[in-house]
């Protein structure tokens, strides 16, 4: 359950009221709706980025706003790091939450940084402490 008890439907401002799990409508030009989902919140030196988050584009379209049964089943068709900008923008909102583990969803294999940025980590799981170091030397010899 997430630690915040939002009140559906909302437009976050910053990411203090995301969790990983939540979902949000995506209006599209043709009246239906596609679904995002927050996978994980950006972290920096241990703290939580106020406005980036990993977010997933799901495999589901309807003609509603998503609800909370909707989302079971479907997987990530593609994930980024966004603004949370992104949300308000695309005209959609924060519709629900559902548990990534319960529908066994995991962050798909990546890099939360270009390769040779100090500290960029392999990205596969749940959440950041599931991500490993990467290493840091040069890819090339310089």
């Amino acid at each position: 359950m997430p630690r915040n008890k939002a009140n559906y439907p909302f437009v976050p401002k910053s990411t203090a009221y995301l969790v990983p799990g939540q979902f949000w409508s995506i209006p599209l030009p043709d009246g239906r709706h596609a679904r995002g989902r927050v996978l994980e919140l950006a972290c920096k030196d241990g703290k939580r980025d106020a406005r980036l988050f990993l977010a997933g584009l799901m495999d589901w379209v309807g003609d509603l706003e998503p609800e909370v049964d909707d989302v079971a089943g479907s997987n990530i068709q593609e994930h980024g790091q966004v603004h949370v900008k992104t949300i308000n923008e695309c005209g959609g909102a924060m519709v629900g939450y559902r548990p990534l583990e319960v529908d066994a969803l995991q962050i798909p294999l990546s890099l939360d940084e270009f390769p040779q940025s100090p500290g960029c980590r392999v990205r596969q799981g749940f959440t950041i402490p599931r991500t490993r170091p990467y290493p840091t030397e040069p890819l090339w010899p310089v």
